[in-house]
């Protein structure tokens, strides 16, 4: 998560030591595309987990919904946690990154943790890359693909992450970047879209593969996308790992969505920590990678 904001909002820390070698032995794989560059990130260091002396506030916004799995089910309230950064300015505009959580998760544990009420080392994380100047200040955006938020079967939790796209793009962004100041001037589809440059979406695990979808589903809507620890699923379960070449790849997008321009992408992976970064260009991209500083 550190490294998408800090690469979206100003900053980026990557270590350079044995990239190279790492993408030749992998360019060897035939499964694996060429016009990618990986390298290992650096591990955060252990005073941004400590509380900033410039705290921004974690709050609470509510919107309706519906459960997308189902159209006869009935309209739904769903919360999304938002941290507002230090020194909020209504007269300025923020950048927004969302987060989805993993599977049994909810929305409020990234931010105040599962009991609800007490601030993570995430925020710290938060307010420290703005105190110290390393990014510009930002919104983010702790909501759930879960129509309950709540824990529950394996099941019923892929069928609702498979379809959070539509939520995404219908309730979530005009709900809360209409009530912040944001990049959004109006929630019609063409207003979510001008404002793409400044929106990005990650997840861990069950939010992972819930980004994938939103980038296969929603792609056009935001700007960079971070799964983490979670492949594409809409080759099947585990479809990103079996059908690599079956995956919509971000430097093939110019039939995808009628787009003719690619996002950032980054995916980090297990079992080692890797970065994945495919290239952003207003134009068609080529097989040049995008460089990492």
């Amino acid at each position: 998560m550190m490294m998408l904001m800090t690469s979206m909002f100003g900053c980026a820390a990557c270590s350079s030591d044995g990239a190279s070698k790492e993408a030749t032995d992998l360019s060897a794989n035939d499964n694996v595309p060429t016009d990618f560059q990986i390298q290992y990130t650096t591990p955060v260091p252990s005073d941004f987990f400590q509380a900033a002396t410039q705290q921004g506030t974690i709050e609470l916004v509510e919107y309706d919904s519906k459960d997308y799995t189902q159209s006869s089910r009935p309209a739904t309230r769903k919360p999304a946690y938002v941290y507002v950064p230090y020194g909020y300015d209504p007269s300025k505009q923020y950048d927004v990154i969302y987060l989805l959580h993993g599977w049994t998760g909810v929305a409020e544990e990234y931010f105040l943790g599962r009991s609800g009420n007490s601030r993570t080392g995430l925020v710290n994380i938060f307010d420290n890359l703005i105190q110290r100047g390393l990014c510009r200040p930002f919104i983010a955006i702790s909501p759930t693909w879960d129509k309950d938020n709540r824990s529950k079967d394996w099941g019923e939790s892929t069928r609702e992450a498979a379809v959070f796209s539509q939520e995404y793009v219908n309730d979530l962004i005009p709900a809360v970047e209409t009530r912040y100041s944001t990049y959004l001037t109006e929630t019609t589809p063409e207003g979510i879209l001008a404002s793409r440059a400044h929106r990005a979406i990650g997840g861990f695990s069950l939010g992972s593969i819930t980004t994938w979808y939103v980038f296969e589903q929603a792609f056009p809507y935001s700007r960079m996308y971070l799964p983490m620890s979670g492949d594409n699923w809409s080759q099947g379960m585990y479809g990103g790992a079996y059908y690599p070449l079956s995956i919509p790849h971000p430097t093939r997008t110019t039939s995808m969505c009628g787009m003719p321009w690619a996002p950032r992408m980054c995916a980090l992976t297990r079992p080692t920590t890797r970065l994945w970064l495919w290239p952003n260009s207003p134009t068609r991209s080529t097989s040049t990678p995008f460089p990492i500083t």
